[in-house]
């Protein structure tokens, strides 16, 4: 290999690194859902990159719920992070209506919060959010 060549071949290799350790994994998010008051203990919390107002991002994070409505979002098991910016915010819980039929699932709230488009929720992943920034708060009464 020539000087010339393994100059090249450093520069590449610069970038790339320098491309896989941009510190994507962005910002830790983690909260807490309140339905009328109470925590929500069964559930998902989805981030859809909002990109109206800006954010492409190719990732769909996400956080299940626990016993205590808290949830932290991560953009794959090895990400645990969320990128900045804007996220449409839609929340996916269900329980078993019916022992006896695996199928029969009913959701605990309702069901526009399932989906982005019209759970009318959104959240700003920033740096340094501030305390409860991420925490969501809902109503079980339909409008």
């Amino acid at each position: 290999m020539t000087m010339s060549s393994r100059r090249c071949l450093c520069s590449v290799m610069v970038f790339i690194l320098a491309g896989c350790s941009r510190g994507d994994t962005g910002s830790l998010v983690k909260g807490k859902v309140l339905v009328d008051g109470q925590p929500l203990t069964v559930g998902t919390v989805i981030f859809t990159p909002d990109a109206a107002k800006g954010n492409t991002s190719l990732h769909e994070p996400r956080g299940k719920l626990d016993a205590n409505g808290v949830y932290q979002a991560s953009q794959t098991k090895d990400h645990p992070g969320v990128a900045p910016g804007w996220y449409k915010i839609s929340i996916s819980a269900q329980r078993m209506k019916d022992a006896k039929d695996p199928y029969s699932y009913e959701s605990v709230i309702p069901t526009k919060f399932a989906n982005p488009e019209t759970s009318g929720l959104s959240l700003e992943v920033v740096g340094k959010p501030a305390p409860g920034a991420y925490d969501i708060a809902l109503s079980a009464k339909e409008p």
